[in-house]
């Protein structure tokens, strides 16, 4: 079993720290479950997750270097492998 650990990157000056992907809420994974784009589930779990700051600095970002960091957060696995992956 992988575990997977909070993430932290700098960009425009602003620390990014992405939660431990089993400490995200369970109404926020619940909801995101209901989205079938992956690029839409994943900002919809970032929207409701970081500080208005560090969603403002993501905004910045070109997506190729946030896909970057999303695939070490997540250590490569899709968010809803995850969650069932850490459950075993």
């Amino acid at each position: 079993m992988t575990k997977q650990a909070e993430y932290t990157f700098k960009y425009d000056g602003v620390a990014i720290t992405l939660p431990k992907i089993m400490d995200l809420p369970t109404g926020v994974v619940r909801k995101s479950n209901k989205i079938e784009d992956d690029l839409e589930k994943t900002f919809y779990i970032l929207e409701e997750t970081l500080p208005k700051n560090q969603m403002a600095a993501l905004d910045k970002m070109p997506i190729s270097e946030l896909t970057g960091h999303l695939e070490k957060w997540s250590e490569g696995v899709g968010l809803g492998e995850a969650s069932e992956s850490e459950s075993s």
